[in-house]
């Protein structure tokens, strides 16, 4: 794969000088078109150590606005970053809508980096590959535009390029004390990155390889694949724009939701007992002591450094917000965050749907509580036609990716469904009109809801079915009685932990 790039091509000071002149212009005008298209853009730039990373992305910022381009370089890791899942750290980096980030080695550098040390099985490192090309579709399906350029110098090349930058080793911390250490991993570099290459080259995200060996055609050639790129995705997001407009998302039963059960196949929430219920004196005593299991559960987790992600969703006023007040009273408030979402803000509209989960996360050790989530894309967005229907078809994938991903970090994941009847949400629906402290629950949404509750109910079966895994499953609560669904809760969550932790 390589040998095609040891050529030998270079280019004179005079020649450089009239390509950047015409190069310079042309991604100027690109980047404002992008900027006012609100085109996303991810510029990833790999290769050996001492190909000159650095510089190129120098170049990028120095031929274009830097105002809208941020350079990340991930050689270091934080303590934030290490007490949260792998990916946590890119999304902190990803560009809204508009904006270019330049990333210097990005999720590539530390499996490869892995691999070259033999920290990881090859087959450890083809999964982690595996999971890149699937991070990066989603991102390219969303509208993001990646570029990777791969530069590629000969050893003699790289040895000379570090031994050039050994004397700033002390105010650049990517050099080490001994450079001679990497010029000897050199072969191995050229295995694990043939074959990084080889199985993340995609149509949604292809290498560019270019000879970097002269740093003039270096800087040229990759400004040139960058200006090209751009402007075959503003061609390729014409043509789409263009297209005919997707069908509806869900087809409108127009039926009466108080008989959920007519006109429509039966579907998994059909199956919840809603009979199930609690005695007064009965469930004093079992919330009293699985209240006390799982504030000793969450003890044990912070020690082990074992975080909970818990999601509540379910329908409007079937007690998600007093059955979450019933889990937070048992948590030590140091150990949490109760995160609740709505509509997205402009800043969020600006990102993939998941970025603003993403970012909340909270460190190894503690529980994240989500009041609403992800799972808002399947629901609400597709009812209400806020994604077209191949953003909430693909997003299924999406979030068992991204559930994966918090569970091989070794997060805890738990994920409730609060059913109830047509008939007593619409019993819920009146208290809540006549009582004076209740009325600002209320809202023109919530009736609106209510009258597409067969679409929903289609919406929550595709749901279960698509992101119910083993490592986050989903729990069906019967929410009728209210004392009962508090119980459940709290009982799954403690079994969670036990499951996870083992018993005490």
């Amino acid at each position: 794969m390589f040998e095609a790039l040891e050529t030998g091509k270079k280019l004179p000071r005079k020649e450089f000088k009239r390509l950047r002149d015409a190069l310079r212009p042309a991604l100027l005008s690109q980047q404002f078109e992008f900027q006012a298209r609100q085109y996303p853009v991810i510029i990833i730039l790999g290769g050996f150590d001492g190909s000159g990373k650095g510089s190129v992305s120098h170049r990028i910022n120095e031929w274009m606005d830097p105002r809208f381009i941020d350079t990340h370089a991930f050689w270091l890791h934080s303590d934030e970053e290490e007490s949260r899942p792998r990916y946590w750290r890119f999304w902190r980096c990803m560009p809204p809508k508009g904006s270019t980030s330049v990333m210097l080695g990005a999720w590539y550098q530390e499996p490869a980096y892995q691999a070259m040390a033999d920290e990881i099985s090859d087959r450890e490192f083809v999964s982690r590959l595996r999971d890149i090309e699937a991070f990066e579709r989603m991102l390219s399906a969303d509208g993001t535009l990646i570029i990777k350029i791969w530069l590629h110098v000969t050893r003699k090349t790289q040895r000379k390029q570090l031994a050039e930058e050994l004397p700033q080793k002390a105010r650049n911390p990517r050099v080490p004390a001994d450079a001679e250490a990497w010029w000897k991993r050199y072969p191995r570099a050229l295995e694990v990155s043939e074959e990084m290459l080889r199985l993340t080259d995609s149509s949604h995200s292809p290498w560019h390889r270019l000879e970097a060996d002269d740093h003039n055609y270096r800087d040229i050639a990759a400004a040139d694949v960058i200006l090209k790129a751009m402007q075959a995705h503003d061609r390729r997001r014409a043509q789409r724009d263009k297209a005919p407009s997707a069908a509806p998302a869900v087809e409108d039963l127009g039926q009466d939701p108080a008989e959920p059960s007519s006109g429509r196949l039966p579907t998994v929430l059909d199956r919840v007992d809603l009979g199930q219920s609690l005695e007064k004196s009965t469930y004093k005593k079992k919330l009293a002591s699985l209240q006390a299991t799982l504030q000793d559960h969450a003890w044990r987790a912070h020690r082990e450094k074992r975080s909970l992600v818990a999601v509540f969703e379910g329908w409007d006023a079937a007690g998600k917000g007093s059955a979450i007040r019933r889990v937070t009273s048992a948590i030590d408030p140091r150990l949490y965050k109760l995160l609740q979402f709505a509509a997205p803000s402009d800043e969020e509209r600006a990102q993939h749907y998941l970025w603003r989960f993403w970012r909340r996360l909270q460190r190894d050790g503690c529980a994240t509580l989500f009041d609403r989530s992800w799972y808002g894309r399947v629901l609400v967005e597709r009812i209400e036609g806020y994604a077209t229907q191949a953003e909430w078809q693909r997003a299924y994938s999406e979030i068992n990716q991204f559930e994966a991903q918090l569970a091989a970090h070794g997060c805890i994941v738990a994920k409730f469904w609060l059913h109830i009847s047509p008939q007593e949400q619409l019993t819920r629906f009146r208290e809540r009109e006549e009582t004076p402290h209740k009325q600002h629950k209320m809202s023109d949404d919530d009736w609106r809801n209510r009258d597409r509750w067969n679409d929903y109910a289609i919406a929550v079966e595709d749901m279960v079915a698509k992101t119910s895994t083993a490592h986050a499953p989903w729990t069906l609560v019967a929410g009728e009685d209210k004392r009962f669904a508090r119980v459940q809760i709290l009982s799954t969550l403690c079994d969670r932990f036990e499951d996870a932790l083992g018993k005490t």
